[in-house]
């Protein structure tokens, strides 16, 4: 099923990968936050201090990268995850309740 594209007033433009830009991981979600034009969010990646038992493990969460969008482009990636989210739920690897993603058991 094809999502609707995001109309934009100067067309579809070509897209040109920049293997330059690096790539972040994160395991996690800092902040989400909307203010009426542009959404700010924040990822997040668990960072562990080295091991000393039989002291409990430590770390803390840190910023892994911010990224700012336009409405147009929050749009298109909630079109894009939405249909990431049905491929995992077709290959079981979580299950959709009431539009919560959820792991099995």
């Amino acid at each position: 099923m094809n999502e609707p594209k995001v109309r934009r007033p100067f067309g579809e433009l070509p897209y040109k990968d920049l293997p330059g830009v690096s790539e972040v991981y994160a395991d996690g979600l800092g902040s989400t936050i909307f203010n009426g034009r542009t959404a700010h969010i924040t990822f997040t990646v668990n960072r562990f201090a080295p091991p000393h038992p039989p002291r409990p493990l430590s770390g803390e969460r840190v910023t892994a990268a911010r990224l700012a969008l336009d409405s147009d482009a929050v749009i298109d990636l909630f079109n894009e995850l939405g249909r990431m989210m049905r491929m995992l739920e077709e290959h079981g690897l979580i299950r959709l309740s009431d539009g919560i993603a959820q792991r099995p058991n």
